[in-house]
């Protein structure tokens, strides 16, 4: 093998296949009383390569954490880089069949402890009623709501386009 062949070995590389992970996070106190992140689990997602879609994320929130099955109301924060690859997941909050409350802090401490550039917070409707979010679901059949915020910027995904605008 020739210094030829091996810079042309060099520059035709096998493309890496691109992997999701999923890492859900919890933020804890250690020591001095000052918040930090402790993994809860990780584990590789091929199906899907990142969360550019509210489709994908709701799928992702399906198979990994089971959101809509749940029996009270959850709400979960993503935390993304630019590209929307996630760099964490966190459970912010779970209530009753109704309610689930958490306040912006939460929201806000996980997502500089991760460095996230983007966020989007998913929460699950029980009851199946999607009336106080645009709808989208029946009496009985869980819904599932993610929201992307982004440089100060508030958008609605409700599965998919709604109307194509802004809300």
């Amino acid at each position: 093998m020739d210094c030829g062949d091996l810079m042309l070995k060099e520059l035709i590389k096998p493309e890496r296949e691109e992997r999701m992970k999923i890492q859900k996070y919890d933020a804890v106190l250690d020591d001095s009383g000052k918040n930090v992140l402790v993994e809860e689990f990780s584990e590789e997602y091929t199906d899907i390569d990142n969360l550019d879609s509210p489709e994908k994320i709701v799928e992702v929130m399906e198979e990994v954490f089971g959101l809509s099955d749940k029996a009270k109301e959850y709400m979960y924060l993503i935390c993304m880089n630019a590209g929307c690859m996630p760099v964490g997941f966190f459970e912010v909050a779970h209530g009753t069949c109704h309610a689930a409350v958490v306040g912006m802090r939460e929201i806000f401490v996980r997502t500089l402890l991760c460095g996230a550039s983007d966020i989007v917070v998913v929460h699950n409707h029980p009851g199946g009623d999607g009336a106080d979010t645009g709808g989208g679901g029946t009496a009985g059949s869980p819904v599932l709501r993610p929201y992307h915020y982004s440089a100060g910027r508030l958008f609605q995904l409700f599965g998919g386009e709604e109307d194509g605008q802004e809300k």
